[in-house]
């Protein structure tokens, strides 16, 4: 069961690589109504085009929708007990994937303030930040930063319970509690 469900992972992590790719390729446009202004930044570093900021807010639109909906689909068809490999297992993986082949940085982050895993815990202001917001009742917080000379849109987006699968690994938390966010990191190019 567990092979499967990492198999599923890798062939959906190359559909993931090749969208984006796909994506980049084609025009730009702006993100609907949910977007949210940019933020802040440091003096040191160019402003970023608006039309970089909006293929940015674009892409984590579609990679957002893309891991949910891989993650969603991956539960609700491998997971059928706590021995199953963790819908969070699989998000870290496919993070780490995409990460290593240079694309985009993105991980899971507690919002519970009991985390699964220490290595879901906020890492900065941003993560610690995004999490309020979310708490707060947002689904998305953005901020524009500068590390390096370059400029990085950083996004966090909801992660709630979504059925009552995520209970296996959630207990005491029902469906719509919100568990966390994943956190975005793209190079505003």
């Amino acid at each position: 069961m567990r092979r499967i469900a990492v198999c599923s992972a890798s062939v959906l992590a190359a559909a993931a690589v090749l969208a984006v790719a796909a994506w980049q390729t084609g025009p730009a446009s702006a993100v609907g109504a949910d977007k949210a202004p940019g933020g802040k930044g440091q003096a040191s570093a160019a402003k970023p085009a608006p039309e970089a900021v909006e293929r940015a807010r674009r892409e984590v639109k579609m990679l957002d929708d893309l891991y949910k909906t891989t993650i969603v689909f991956i539960n609700d068809t491998y997971v059928k007990d706590g021995n199953d490999v963790a819908a969070g297992e699989i998000a870290r993986e496919l993070f780490a994937a995409m990460s290593k082949k240079g694309w985009h940085d993105a991980r899971l982050v507690d919002a519970t303030g009991k985390p699964l895993n220490d290595d879901n815990a906020p890492r900065d202001e941003f993560e610690k930040t995004a999490n309020k917001k979310i708490l707060a009742g947002e689904t998305y917080y953005e901020e524009i930063q500068q590390d390096a000379g370059k400029s990085y849109l950083r996004a966090a987006t909801l992660v709630p319970v979504v059925n009552q699968k995520c209970t296996i690994c959630h207990p005491g938390h029902k469906v719509g509690d919100v568990l966390g966010t994943v956190s975005y990191k793209l190079e505003l190019k």
